[in-house]
C-alpha cells in the first residue's frame, strides 16, 4: 500500500514538473481557444484604424485640391464640350442649350417616378444650391431631362421640380430626341421588365454634369455625393 501511494505520488510529483516545465499550471478548458480567438478583434481594430487612416488621407487630399482651387468632381481632362440640343421646357417653350451661355449648368437625365436615384440627386443638388449666396445662386441652372416622355409632360415636371427650388427647370420632348440627346452626353437610358401590377422603371445614368460658362464641362458628380464639393465646384464655375 505504501509503495502504491508513494508511486501516485511520484507520478503527481512528475505532473507538477511537466506542468511547470511547460510555463505554469495546465491551462483551464477553453483557455487555448480564448487565446486563438484573440487576434481576430484585434485584426478588426487594425483594420478600423487603416480605415480611419484612409478617409483622413481622402479627405485631406480633397482639401489640398479646393485649397489650390482645383474641382472636387470627377474631372475630365480634357473638358468635355456640351453638346448643343433644343427640347420643351415644363413650361412649353423651346429650350436651347447654346443660348443658355454664360450661365453654370448641372445637367441631369432622369424622371419623375424614379424611386431612388432621382430624388437623391436632386436633394443634393438642392443641398449645394442653399450654400451658394444668392447672387452665386442666380447663376445656376439645373436641367433635368427626363427619360420618360409617355409620363413626364410639362405639368408633372413643373409639379416635380419647384419643391427644389426656382433654379431647377424640366426638358422633354419626343422619345427619339430625347435619345440623341442623352447619346450626345454618353448617357444612355432603358426600360425594365415590370411584373403585372408594378410601376414601370427605367435604368438611366446617375451622373450630374456642371457645365461652365463656355459651355466646356469640366466635371460631374455621381451619387451619392457630397453637397459641399459640389457648391465649392460651382463656385469655381462662377469665377
Amino acid at each position: 500500500m505504501n509503495d502504491e501511494r508513494s508511486g501516485l505520488s511520484d507520478a503527481n510529483d512528475s505532473d507538477a514538473q511537466t506542468r511547470d516545465a511547460a510555463g505554469g499550471n495546465a491551462a483551464a478548458p477553453g483557455t487555448m481557444a480564448a487565446s486563438t480567438a484573440t487576434p481576430r478583434p484585434r485584426r478588426r481594430v487594425a483594420l478600423a484604424a487603416l480605415l480611419s487612416i484612409l478617409i483622413s488621407l481622402f479627405v485631406v487630399f480633397n482639401r489640398s485640391r479646393e485649397a489650390a482651387g482645383q474641382y472636387l468632381g470627377r474631372q475630365f481632362n480634357p473638358p468635355l464640350t456640351a453638346a448643343d440640343f433644343t427640347l420643351t421646357d415644363m413650361q412649353g417653350r423651346p429650350f436651347r442649350m447654346a443660348d443658355s451661355q454664360g450661365q453654370v449648368r448641372l445637367l441631369f437625365f432622369g424622371y419623375t417616378s424614379c424611386p431612388d436615384v432621382c430624388p437623391t440627386a436632386m436633394g443634393q443638388i438642392a443641398a449645394a444650391l442653399g450654400q451658394l449666396d444668392p447672387t452665386d445662386r442666380a447663376g445656376v441652372r439645373v436641367l433635368f431631362i427626363s427619360v420618360d416622355p409617355e409620363r413626364d409632360d410639362a405639368a408633372k415636371l413643373s409639379t416635380y421640380l419647384s419643391g427644389y427650388g426656382p433654379e431647377f427647370l424640366g426638358l422633354t420632348g419626343s422619345l427619339e430626341a430625347l435619345q440623341a440627346v442623352a447619346a450626345s452626353y454618353l448617357v444612355t437610358f432603358y426600360d425594365e421588365p415590370a411584373e403585372e401590377g408594378q410601376s414601370r422603371l427605367i435604368t438611366h445614368s446617375g451622373n450630374v454634369y456642371l457645365i461652365d460658362q463656355t459651355g466646356q464641362i469640366p466635371v460631374s458628380f455621381s451619387g451619392p455625393f457630397d453637397p459641399a464639393d459640389l457648391a465649392h465646384d460651382l463656385k469655381l464655375a462662377l469665377r
